[in-house]
């Protein structure tokens, strides 16, 4: 899994392969960039709910890359990642 601290450049230098290509961010962990086989960058963040480490991983879509900035994204995801440690 590659890791680094998502920025503007980063994203937008990542290449689309065969299968969907994941770069996860080092400062929030569980945020990361998706980019599609078409190349389409989408943020993400993946956490677990119910159960702990046995609990059901989920990676909902925070939005498209240009659509948001890689700043927002992360704010979105720290406060989606609150809340699912919430409950």
């Amino acid at each position: 899994m590659p890791t680094a601290k998502l920025t503007k450049a980063h994203v937008e230098s990542l290449q689309p392969g065969e299968k969907d290509v994941i770069l996860w961010d080092t400062e929030v962990k569980g945020f990361g960039c998706k980019v599609t086989p078409a190349g389409r960058r989408v943020y993400l963040v993946k956490y677990r709910v119910g159960g702990g480490r046995h609990g059901r991983v989920r990676k909902p879509s925070i939005g498209l890359h240009g659509e948001l900035t890689v700043d927002q994204a992360r704010k979105t995801a720290r406060e989606w990642l609150s809340e699912a440690r919430k409950g």
